[in-house]
């Protein structure tokens, strides 16, 4: 379930700052770990004896989930800081998610980000909205 592509490129500016694009490309590989550490730990009966393989697969996953939460956090403060510079400028909602759309498809189009099927960017949406209405 992805968001509808539109022609929005022209929104965003020839260069996209250097935070935002390894946020972006951070959070991403650290889901991507996160969901193959945790495709392996389950693999193992968690219930049956925990050998050393098991363990370290248990604290593998966890280091990865913890990493992920990290440049999450780190991308949504710079996405935060992003929504906040446009709606200080009063922009409306609208033209600000249409802003951080043209952004994470921009990240897309260079290779700073790969194509999810939209998942990143409907966090990204969801975070606008919430920083937009709810400003610190």
């Amino acid at each position: 379930m992805g968001f509808q592509h539109q022609a929005v490129a022209r929104d965003v500016s020839p260069g996209i700052s250097p935070e935002i694009q390894y946020a972006a490309t951070t959070y991403q590989r650290a889901c991507a770990l996160e969901k193959e550490q945790l495709a392996l730990m389950a693999r193992h009966n968690l219930l049956a004896d925990w050998t050393d393989e098991v363990r370290h697969s248990v604290l593998e996953a966890r280091q990865c989930i913890r990493d992920a939460q990290t440049a999450r956090a780190t991308f949504r403060r710079v996405v935060r800081g992003y929504v906040t510079q446009l709606r200080g400028t009063r922009e409306p909602l609208s033209a600000v998610l249409r802003r951080v759309r043209a952004v994470v498809q921009q990240l897309e189009f260079t290779g700073a980000i790969a194509a999810d099927d939209g998942w990143l960017e409907a966090d990204v949406v969801e975070w606008t909205i919430e920083d937009y209405e709810n400003p610190a």
